[in-house]
């Protein structure tokens, strides 16, 4: 939530006026509230958790999942720097 958050970073791409996010901050700080008192952890502020539309935040605090930014993940997964090293030319 808050300056950094996935409302103020992402919901003018999907559309929303000025109204609207107001409103969406609102309940993702609501949100955030109730998982903090249910589950004792402070995840308002954790990096990655605003990230599809707060499912990640979700993910993280209420199953313990573990966040990893996707491009290195996958990158990691199918070796793209090795992949790249045997290119001859490589087009991004």
């Amino acid at each position: 939530t808050g300056e950094k958050g996935a409302v103020n970073k992402f919901s003018s791409q999907k559309g929303a006026t000025d109204g609207e996010k107001i409103v969406l901050e609102k309940g993702m700080k609501h949100y955030a509230q109730v998982v903090k008192q249910k589950t004792s952890h402070d995840f308002e502020s954790e990096p990655m958790t605003g990230s599809a539309g707060g499912v990640a935040f979700s993910l993280k605090s209420i199953l313990g999942a573990e966040l990893l930014g996707g491009f290195s993940y996958l990158s990691h997964l199918i070796s793209l720097e090795d992949k790249i090293k045997q290119s001859d030319i490589v087009i991004t």
